[in-house]
């Protein structure tokens, strides 16, 4: 369910109390995460499962509401129980390398939450939830409770403020045993202004599948496929719901199998396939859904193909497929002396759908599919050169992205520029021979060459193995000027 206006009862407040920034520590040290608890007086936030840099992961956090002083133990370990609740489900599962997760605790005066609409019990808590429309709803101010924002969501904001602004799931775990939740929508259709998915402790299933439901709103923009009336909400064309009953102006007409009827009867034996189901967003006519069940109609039952998508999508708008690449630079300007290396590291989901592709100048090169590049002297030309990668995540749970969400791609200019040979130091013995040393950086094979008109230029000799420096004796042709040049070579 969701809450287009979420918010609390006012009239028990916790003071938020004085409070002291200290420094921060949560970042990505050479390919591993470092994180340490870190706080603002009394609120504290702890790390629970770190994959990456908060610049390349869709960050998660939840934040204890109606939990005590004395029970910041218990929320740590509810908090690890949600999240593994939450990645439990596909696609999440899926993609749980995708994510970071953490918890925020902060104490309340008192545990529970309010339940105005059973007459009690009250409690004060530092969110100030309540429990609205039929003990089931739970919301924060701005509500119809206390319309004032600083007594909730404004609560919400400065503690992510503080402590994680890169909050991308914010879900508010509230330490109540009645089962409930809400949440705004979001995700790509318009964020929820960081009005956070709100859920009871809900240990047992269905009830315990609240928060995933709640995240297909906040965090994908997908809206409930429920047919039952609610009273001033009006529909909207949403990626599972629409109005629209052309097979080919269906949003999610590449999952609809041609043999499908469209409109799908709602009948159990068309329960394994998408279609176009009358029956979504509180309206039992003129609105259809993708599949005859899906979470956001069921709790317990899986994401449907299209809701499965959508999240997919979702989390390629914040995740690029890779966190570094290497070099780091733009442009690299490489003397060929010696192999080149780009690499990428991937952020791989749980299956091995990721294809790597690189090409060199806009050629694909053959035979290389891994996340490495190894390039050999003489493998580019002289002069300005581009080398590009892409990674694709080739998912057969995505069939439409137009918007090239799920394909990321790195290109440097590579300015080639061989090392500069030059011969030094040139004498004549007393027999008649020239000696003299040939210079230069790097590694490689150098080629000592020789003309008597400088256009024609034959090889003498050939070093192998020149480290940087070669000194040369040879015997010029007797009676015939001589010119000799050293000539780099990969």
């Amino acid at each position: 369910m969701d809450a287009q206006q979420q918010g609390m009862h006012g009239v028990r407040r916790a003071s938020p109390g004085r409070q002291r920034t200290v420094v921060r520590w949560y970042g990505w040290l050479g390919g591993w995460v470092v994180g340490l608890a870190v706080s603002v007086q009394g609120q504290v936030l702890t790390p629970l499962m770190l994959n990456g840099p908060l610049s390349n992961r869709v960050n998660l956090v939840v934040l204890a509401e109606g939990y005590t002083a004395a029970q910041a133990g218990q929320f740590l370990q509810d908090a690890t129980n949600l999240v593994e609740t939450f990645f439990g489900s596909e696609p999440y599962r899926t993609y749980r390398g995708h994510f970071n997760a953490s918890a925020i605790f902060v104490a309340s005066a008192e545990s529970g939450s309010d339940h105005p609409t059973t007459g009690g019990p009250y409690r004060n808590t530092y969110f100030n939830s309540a429990y609205e429309f039929y003990d089931y709803v739970i919301t924060i101010p701005p509500n119809g409770l206390d319309p004032d924002p600083a007594h909730g969501v404004g609560k919400v904001e400065a503690l992510l403020s503080a402590l994680m602004p890169e909050a991308d799931i914010v879900i508010l775990l509230v330490n109540d045993i009645q089962p409930g939740g809400s949440s705004g929508v979001g995700g790509p259709a318009g964020r929820s202004n960081r009005l956070p998915i709100i859920t009871a402790l809900n240990p047992f299933p269905p009830y315990s599948d609240i928060v995933v439901h709640e995240s297909g709103h906040f965090f994908a923009g997908l809206v409930d496929e429920y047919t039952n009336p609610y009273p001033g909400y009006t529909p909207v064309e949403a990626p599972n719901a629409t109005r629209e009953t052309d097979r080919d102006r269906i949003p999610w007409k590449a999952w609809i199998d041609p043999a499908t009827p469209v409109p799908t009867p709602n009948d159990w034996i068309w329960w394994d396939v998408v279609g176009l189901f009358e029956g979504a967003q509180y309206q039992a006519t003129g609105w259809y859904r993708p599949k005859y069940d899906c979470k956001m109609r069921t709790l317990g039952v899986p994401f449907c193909e299209v809701c499965r998508e959508q999240i997919i999508r979702s989390i390629y708008e914040k995740v690029r497929p890779w966190d570094e690449a290497r070099p780091a630079a733009d442009t690299v300007v490489w003397d060929a002396a010696r192999p080149l290396l780009f690499e990428v590291d991937l952020v791989r989901p749980l299956e091995e759908t990721l294809i790597v592709e690189w090409f060199t100048n806009g050629v694909a090169v053959a035979g290389v599919d891994e996340p490495r590049l190894e390039i050999a002297p003489g493998g580019l030309g002289n002069g300005r050169n581009n080398v590009t990668v892409t990674v694709t995540d080739a998912t057969p749970w995505v069939r439409t992205e137009p918007r090239g969400r799920l394909r990321a791609l790195r290109t440097w200019q590579v300015d080639v520029a061989p090392p500069v040979v030059r011969i030094t130091g040139v004498t004549k013995t007393a027999g008649g021979n020239l000696r003299f040393t040939v210079e230069g950086p790097g590694a490689g094979r150098v080629v000592l060459e020789q003309s008597g008109d400088l256009i024609q230029w034959q090889p003498v000799w050939t070093n192998t193995a020149w480290t940087g420096r070669w000194d040369v004796t040879n015997r010029p042709p007797s009676g015939e000027r001589a010119f000799y040049r050293a000539v780099w070579s990969p």
